[in-house]
Parts: C-alpha cells; sequence; structure tokens
C-alpha cells in the first residue's frame, strides 16, 4: 500500500506540553540518581522481571538495576524524537491540509502522555527494586499485583480518549 503524502506542519508546544516534557526530563533523572545513589545498598541478586501479579519471576546481578535508567533514557529520546515527525505517523482519520495541524497536535500530545505514563511506570519499578526493602533489609520481590492492570487501563484510556478526539473533531468539521 503505497503512503500518502501528508502535509508537513511544525506543531508548537503549548504550556501543558512545556510542563509534561518537564516531568519526563526529571522521571529520567529520578531513574538515575534513585539508582545511582542506592548503587552499594542495592543487594547482589534483584528482581529484572515481574509477572502478570507483579511478583519476581527472574533475578540477576545488581548491575541490570541499570537496565531500567537505560531503556527509559531510550524511551524517552525516542519519543521526544518521533514527536518531531507527525506528518509520518498512521492516524485514525484522513490526514489534509485542512485537518493536519489539529490531527498532529492530538497526536503529539498522546505520545507525549503515553511517554509520561510509561516513564512513571519505569521509575516506579526503579524506585521498588532499589529502595523498598523489608524491615530484615532484604529485596521486596513485589511490585503489587494492581500495578500492571492500572498502569495498562491507564494506557488504554489515554490512547483511546485522544483517538475518539481525533475522530469527534474530524466528524464536527463534516
Amino acid at each position: 500500500m503505497k503512503k500518502i503524502d501528508q502535509p508537513k506542519i511544525i506543531i508548537a508546544r503549548n504550556g501543558k506540553d512545556k510542563v509534561i516534557g518537564l516531568l519526563c526530563l526529571l522521571l529520567v533523572l529520578f531513574m538515575w540518581i534513585i539508582i545511582l545513589v542506592n548503587l552499594k545498598t542495592i543487594p547482589d541478586n534483584v528482581p529484572v522481571h515481574y509477572n502478570y501479579q507483579g511478583k519476581a519471576d527472574l533475578y540477576s546481578s545488581k548491575n541490570a538495576v541499570f537496565l531500567i535508567p537505560v531503556l527509559g533514557t531510550l524511551l524517552y529520546v525516542g519519543i521526544s524524537i518521533l514527536n518531531h515527525f507527525p506528518h509520518k505517523f498512521n492516524y485514525p482519520v484522513k490526514i489534509t491540509k485542512e485537518n493536519a495541524k489539529t490531527q498532529y497536535t492530538i497526536a503529539v500530545r498522546m505520545l507525549s502522555y503515553v511517554k509520561l505514563i510509561l516513564l512513571t511506570l519505569f521509575a516506579v519499578i526503579a524506585y521498588k527494586t532499589t529502595l523498598l526493602t523489608t524491615e530484615s533489609g532484604h529485596q521486596t520481590d513485589s511490585i503489587g499485583r494492581w500495578f500492571l492492570p492500572v498502569v495498562l487501563l491507564i494506557l488504554a484510556f489515554v490512547v483511546g480518549i485522544f483517538v475518539m478526539k481525533s475522530k469527534k473533531i474530524l466528524s464536527a468539521n463534516n
């Protein structure tokens, strides 16, 4: 299927977008700081994977904790770069010169919220992996059974809202 060229428009960021961007950057910094500050007290074996119930089901050496901020940083950089090319995205509606700015703004904002949610997820995992220990000083083996379902519901809700908004704006203009 041939890709139709969509109009190239630069999307200006409003105050809310800038706040979300700053929060995302702070979450990335938090992940690095919490790992580096607590590296000496992190146990030799740390959880590196959690099952659907939030229980750790795979452990590795303490150096594996660097995977969390590395992936978070890559996610931050990747989505930040991607947000500069909304004309390359797929949309649930046909993009025209008339609706491009509105549709691109919705898509860029949705990706910013998704980035914020995912970075919050990574930051919580970094926090749990490094700081939450039992009274005896052993690493906790659970991030909570609520964690994954709540994150997935929030992600689905945010994406659903933005897709509905995109389609609603299109139908209002027709």
